[in-house]
């Protein structure tokens, strides 16, 4: 009978992994295998598909076939074992130089090298071939098969220079014994294009790498895994030359084939997709390979081990990416990690461990860390020229990145000839073209523009320039940072018109680079850091618009400042709407994932940390998986973001929308540029007034108001005078220079920046003795670009009814025969924080909650609110409030309103009828506890929390949701902003949060205030006023009463004017009429100033 060797191995294959205890007895492994239990399995299964006893020549093939089985998935756990058996059992029952026990000890050695272990492997794969040279002679397959893994060992150990004689030796056999397309003779000439590549000799792998790919893809099929190792490898040349574009098509097309056939976690598919996601880093895409990278390094690390050389690899290239990203913080451990683990497996001198060596120097470089980042370098460059050769492409980088670092210094005699010497060599061996080329070009002008040679420096330049955004193209980081350096040579050269072009022209190609990031990175944290990264271009604009304020600087510093000003929030704020009202499946399930992220990652960073390692770990996990879900919904709006890209922020859109007789005042923190020596000085705030009607003075005014540290400090400083005295300096300290310019304005629109945003400026002192409110009204802005939304929908014209809540007894039913079938304002006031409402909202359909947050999450979110913040106490005065405002709204309006009270204020019922199926009011009115939780201290807590989960509203209740209790439909009682951007309030005119605190965040210099105010305008209020301390509940009602009465037009009192205004001036008159009462308690600013409307 023949013997069916496919079928005992997948026996074989399939015993082990059932196998999960075998057993020990006669001997085990390290891994858990016992050898005697190998040997009785083989003979065992052989028996039942031969009926007869097996002879040892067929044991020890099953036994090295399955070796070989478990070598080409990758899993070298259960490969080493086996063949360690069938070594041992060919040496005992063959004999040491039977073809199968030559087989199993050339096996064992490749299970050492693909584990990297390679001091293990040399020796059995030298004695294998020895033997095979003796036994089967110098041109047997076998024995070119062995003299191959041992130049292939020699490859990888960096020898090239022993490596190469052996492949061409192989290769002229090969051709000789085997024929040209013989798949052995074409994996030698796959090794020897390798070789070459890493030695740098790029010219003469290419052909060959060609050549190996057709002929497999002729002889073996497309979808070979050594048609696939070609595809990669030539994929790699051409990521090494620069040419993005030609590689990325094969790695795409590798890696779906891999992933197919072999499988996700197979070696092979882990390293094409660490060398696609490295593709992506090399081409500025981070978003993209951060991904990548992470899975790739995460498996290797499971399937591998963490000192495996492939992991180190994978561990070096995220380090990389992460020093890209100007993440310094998490790149260091991680190259310090790669260096010391390669130094000890690899060996000092390893191409490998000199890769890790310079890359940490650069990290220290770029870090103003010059002394360390020197030391480096120099070993570095030393052994780079005497192991890889001087002209190496790696040994060209290595003196290149050591010029730099004579350049940083000031130490230009020495920078020079290395920075000339190292450009001469790689136009020659790389190319014009080449990524390393155009970065020496850069450098060597760099060098010439700080020496003051700008003639020199120019010409290579715009040389580098053009191939550059040819090559790399025009948002490549790259390009862009050429880009910059000529502009700025430019401004020292007094060519202003030039310069000037060049920024503008930067301004955009920046723009589309960063919202390219902010689409395609998960980690908030570094979307947030990408954007305080690229300010250097805004410092550089507007240091240049002080130094020379001529008509077209100003412009394009105003255009630059509108354009970048909370960019990231007009993102987020679409991809809320598209995830509120698409009707695509997709979408909504993207939407769904994520309000139950949000409301995870809520719980984990409210949760007491008694394991503060554990919880850091669930919190990077669930950022990670909240961030994935963020880049898919943002994936949907693409083709709307193009639209927006298309609308221009300019300031001449943004005049155009200014009323009459006003003018927008822009505030700004940036870093003056001296352009002399190219240093930043400390923050400065910039103002930027744009009147309606320039009149005879420009278009575009400027002024530097000071430094940042100073007029922070006067705004938080008091005053031994008093109050008003305080806010009377506050004034001065920042608008006495612009005092009469800012006087001639019937209105001013503010869109203030950092720490600006929570001041009252209505509050202000003028230096007449009036409160800055008397004067004019101010509007508040979250960013200037809302003056360019379009005018609300009529939500009269398409309203669906939503109650109200307060406290009174009234109920207030559906206006019988109203033009509404429902009421248009939502309110809630004097909140039961003791109880649940019987019913709640509607129960969702699936146990994650009417936005997909789950029941068990909430249980735990306010745990840390619980410990900081206590009980809620009862509000008496807000039910009154809320009763009051109802009963006006309804008399005024004619308009239908309806009120809960007490536990019916409930949070599951404010859900569901703020869920993306229903109509929003006009109004949502939430008077209650608010509250802002500062962030907690310990280690890494900056790095992982959200912002969006230290404030809150307090809602039915809240007290019981804290000791730990759900209300009927699952809900806790406490609103976070993080669920509060997931509500419906498109369209909806004004939110008031009248409740302590409502305004306050933390404050992101690059994207305004992160709390409750960002997160009802991501929800999309046209309108929100909120407030910056705690307020009075007795004077807020009475407050609240005099707005409405203003904004809706009630009946002329002493405290409302009796005509309808709108919201802006309706606040700005119940200002005026407290500030002019007879009641001292009134006119206090403490109780009227705390309200800000955020338009």
């Amino acid at each position: 009978m023949k013997t069916n060797w496919l079928t005992l191995i997948l026996i074989l294959l399939f015993a082990l992994r059932a196998a999960a205890e075998p057993p020990t007895a006669g001997g085990g492994d390290a891994n858990g295998i016992s050898t005697d239990f190998l040997i009785e399995m083989v003979i065992e299964a052989f028996r039942e598909q031969s009926g007869k006893e097996p002879s040892a020549e067929e044991i020890a093939g099953v036994l090295n076939r399955t070796t070989v089985e478990y070598l080409d998935e990758g899993n070298y756990a259960l490969a080493e074992p086996i063949a360690r058996r069938a070594l041992e059992f060919g040496e005992e029952r063959l004999g040491a130089e039977h073809p199968d026990t030559l087989t199993s000890r050339n096996n064992l050695a490749m299970a050492y090298e693909a584990q990297g272990r390679y001091g293990e492997a040399e020796p059995l794969f030298r004695r294998a071939l020895e033997t095979r040279e003796l036994v089967l002679g110098p041109e047997h397959p076998d024995t070119l098969a062995s003299r191959n893994n041992l130049a292939l060992l020699y490859q990888k150990q960096g020898r090239y220079g022993e490596a190469e004689p052996l492949y061409q030796e192989i290769l002229a056999a090969s051709k000789r014994a085997l024929g040209g397309e013989h798949p052995q003779t074409l994996t030698t000439r796959n090794n020897l294009a390798a070789l070459y590549q890493a030695q740098g000799r790029h010219r003469e792998a290419e052909p060959i790498y060609q050549e190996t790919l057709a002929a497999r893809e002729r002889v073996l099929g497309e979808d070979h895994p050594d048609t696939l190792m070609s595809r990669n490898n030539l994929a790699m040349l051409y990521e090494t030359q620069g040419r993005y574009r030609e590689a990325e098509p094969l790695y795409q097309k590798t890696l779906a084939a891999s992933e197919h056939l072999l499988g996700k976690d197979h070696p092979s598919t882990l390293n094409t997709r660490n060398n696609l996601a490295a593709l992506y880093e090399a081409q500025g895409r981070y978003g993209e390979a951060e991904p990548l990278l992470k899975e790739t390094l995460a498996t290797r690390e499971r399937a591998l081990g963490e000192e495996h050389p492939d992991t180190l690899g994978s561990l070096n290239n995220l380090a990389v990416l992460y020093q890209a990203q100007g993440r310094y913080g998490e790149a260091e451990p991680l190259l310090q990690r790669a260096l010391e683990t390669r130094e000890r497996m690899l060996g000092p001198k390893h191409p490998n461990t000199l890769t890790s060596r310079n890359n940490l120097a650069m990290l220290y470089q770029t870090q103003g860390r010059y002394e360390k980042a020197e030391s480096l370098l120099r070993r570095v460059l030393e052994t780079c020229e005497r192991k890889l050769g001087e002209e190496h492409p790696d040994t060209l980088i290595s003196r290149n990145n050591l010029a730099l670092l004579y350049q940083k210094q000031g130490r230009y005699g020495e920078a020079e000839p290395l920075l000339q010497r190292t450009l001469a060599v790689q136009e020659l061996r790389l190319g014009d073209e080449h990524s390393d080329t155009l970065g020496s070009r850069n450098n060597l002008a760099l060098l010439y523009g700080a020496q003051g040679r700008y003639g020199e420096a120019e010409p290579l330049y715009k040389r580098a320039l053009e191939t550059s955004e040819r090559v790399l193209g025009k948002s490549h980081p790259d390009t862009l940072n050429i880009q910059f350096n000529l502009i700025l040579l430019n401004i020292r050269r007094e060519k202003l018109k030039t310069a000037l072009a060049g920024l503008r022209e930067m301004d955009g190609r920046l723009r589309r680079f960063v919202d390219a990031q902010l689409d395609t990175t998960q980690a908030e944290k570094t979307r947030r850091g990408w954007l305080r990264s690229k300010s250097n271009f805004q410092d550089v604009v507007h240091s240049l618009a002080l130094r020379h304020p001529g008509m077209e600087t100003r412009r394009l510093a105003a255009d630059v400042l509108l354009g970048w000003q909370h960019l990231a929030g007009a993102g987020e704020a679409l991809d809320a709407r598209i995830a509120r009202e698409s009707d695509d499946p997709q979408v909504r399930e993207v939407a769904e994932d994520l309000a139950a992220s949000r409301a995870r990652l809520s719980h984990l960073m409210n949760l007491p940390r008694p394991d503060p390692a554990a919880i850091a770990k669930g919190i990077t996990e669930e950022q990670e998986r909240l961030g994935a879900l963020e880049v898919r919904l943002a994936g949907f709006s693409k083709e709307y973001r193009k639209h927006l890209e298309a609308r221009q922020v300019s300031w001449q859109a943004v005049r155009e929308r200014l009323p009459a007789g006003s003018a927008l005042l822009l505030l700004r923190a940036f870093q003056p540029l001296d352009f002399k020596t190219g240093k930043l000085g400390e923050p400065r705030w910039l103002a930027m007034l744009i009147p309606a009607e320039p009149g005879e003075g420009p278009a575009i005014r400027l002024a530097d108001l000071g430094s940042v540290s100073d007029i922070n400090a006067a705004i938080i400083r008091s005053d031994a005078k008093g109050p008003k005295a305080a806010d009377q300096q506050r004034y001065a300290s920042l608008f006495g220079q612009w005092d009469r310019e800012l006087a001639q304005y019937e209105r001013l629109y503010l869109a203030p920046d950092g720490t600006l945003e929570l001041v009252p400026f209505d509050s202000l002192i003028l230096p007449d003795g009036r409160y800055w409110v008397e004067r004019q009204t101010l509007h508040r802005l979250r960013a200037a670009r809302d003056l360019l939304s379009a005018d609300p929908v009529g939500w009269a014209k398409e309203r669906s009814d939503v109650p109200i809540m307060g406290a009174a007894d009234e109920k207030m039913g559906t206006a019988p025969g109203g033009a509404f079938a429902q009421p248009t304002l939502i309110a809630l006031g004097g909140i039961d924080y003791e109880k649940f409402s019987a019913t709640g909202g509607s129960r969702p359909s699936s146990a994650s909650g009417s936005l997909g947050v789950s029941p068990t999450t909430r249980l735990t979110m306010n745990r840390r609110l619980r410990a900081e913040r206590g009980a809620f106490g009862v509000l008496p005065h807000t039910g009154r409030e809320v009763s009051a405002i109802v009963r006006q709204y309804k008399r005024i309006t004619r308009q239908p309103a309806r009120a809960w009270y007490g536990k019916e204020a409930d949070e599951g019922r404010l859900k569901t009828l703020l869920s993306s199926t229903a109509q929003p009011p006009r109004v949502l009115h939430l008077a209650t506890h608010g509250f802002f939780l500062e962030k907690k201290s310990g280690e890494g807590a900056s790095m992982t929390e959200r912002p969006m989960t230290l404030g809150g509203l307090a809602l039915a209740g809240a007290n019981r949701g804290m000791a730990g209790e759900l209300g009927p439909d699952g809900e806790d009682g406490v609103l976070y902003p993080l669920e509060a951007q997931s509500l419906n309030l498109q369209g909806t005119e004004l939110v008031v949060l009248s409740a302590c605190d409502t305004g306050k965040g933390e404050v992101d210099v690059s994207d305004g205030v992160y709390g409750l105010t960002r997160a009802f305008r991501i929800a999309g209020a046209r309108n929100v006023l909120m407030t910056l301390w705690p307020l009075n509940d007795a004077l807020a009602k009475e407050f609240m009463e005099d707005f409405y009465c203003n904004w809706l037009g009630g009946e002329k009192s002493a405290r409302c004017q009796g005509k309808p205004l709108p919201i802006a001036e309706a606040l700005r008159q119940t200002r005026l009429d407290w500030i002019r009462s007879d009641d001292e308690q009134r006119r206090n600013s403490m109780i009227w100033a705390p309200y800000v409307l955020v338009e």
